[in-house]
């Protein structure tokens, strides 16, 4: 595998995490003649096809935030002080 080839499909991992570019664009950005060859050597090089990676990516990402947004739910639930309502 060339090194180049390698920096490519990095770079669309990339893209294909932090961007709504379709994989076809993607493909052509990172120089591929043929979406099909684009996808079959990311799914060589990942164990992923492209589609698969991105939902593998968002599912990651949504797991992040979560665990971000509890921890912000916790520190924030020390310092503000709980308010009753009256009946």
């Amino acid at each position: 595998m060339q090194f180049t080839t390698l920096v490519r499909i990095l770079k669309a991992c990339e893209l294909l995490s932090k961007t709504d570019m379709s994989i076809k664009e993607i493909s052509e950005w990172m120089g591929f003649e043929y979406q099909s060859h684009f996808t079959k050597l990311m799914k060589k090089i990942t164990g992923l096809s492209p589609s698969e990676f991105r939902q593998q990516n968002l599912h990651a990402q949504v797991a992040q935030l979560s665990k971000l947004e509890i921890g912000l739910n916790r520190r924030n639930a020390a310092v503000m002080p709980t308010v009753e309502w009256p009946a």
